[in-house]
């Protein structure tokens, strides 16, 4: 029902400037378009400026290489080992990742599908290719689904890029909704019934 009334308070002809996000039940649009008392009082919709968020402490790179025998130990404290002689990889998974972006070129996601989409700090996807504002969405992606890091190594990524401000430690509010937008409503694995990812991880704050 909030949705509905969303959708018609957009289409009224003054409102100029506007996004409907109808995956997590949202509207963007312009400060000079937003009447706040009619939208919270006769919407029940809540209202919030579209400010920066500082988000998650970025990640220095290490000076080590890969082909210097890394050690996954978290591999190993979360017992991986059971999963896999079950079978269980993540094949046939999407995951969903809203961070600083990523380094799809590493060698850690050789071979894999990853689908990537920018989001500006209004919202607007953009058509930057892949790529990570920072390091912590590489990081991150690597732990989720790397060849050699990742708890579920062939499980295909989505990742949302909507920390890209202040080196990939800032984000907008317009970004994070459009980001998840994007992370329910995609169709990913070409089932349109089943649009989305199976899970989301969302590293903010």
């Amino acid at each position: 029902e909030r949705r509905r009334r969303l959708r018609a308070f957009a289409a009224q002809a003054y409102v100029q400037r506007y996004k409907i996000l109808e995956g997590v039940g949202a509207l963007l649009m312009d400060e000079a378009d937003a009447d706040r008392k009619y939208l919270e009082q006769k919407l029940c919709a809540n209202v919030y400026e579209n400010s920066l968020l500082n988000g998650v402490t970025a990640i220095s790179k290490s000076s080590r290489s890969f082909a210097a025998a890394p050690d996954f130990w978290h591999l190993d404290k979360i017992n991986v080992a059971a999963l896999r002689n079950k079978g269980l990889t993540g094949k046939g998974i999407v995951v969903g990742v809203m961070d600083s972006g990523i380094q799809a070129t590493h060698t850690e996601f050789e071979g894999k599908e990853v689908h990537f989409a920018h989001f500006d700090e209004d919202g607007n996807q953009t058509d930057t290719p892949p790529k990570d504002f920072g390091n912590h969405g590489t990081h991150v992606a690597g732990l989720i689904a790397g060849r050699n890091a990742g708890v579920a190594p062939d499980a295909t990524l989505a990742v949302a890029a909507v920390l890209t401000e202040k080196r990939g430690r800032a984000c907008h509010h317009a970004a994070i909704l459009a980001g998840l937008d994007w992370l329910l409503k995609t169709d990913f694995s070409g089932n349109e019934d089943e649009p989305g990812c199976a899970v989301i991880n969302t590293s903010l704050q």
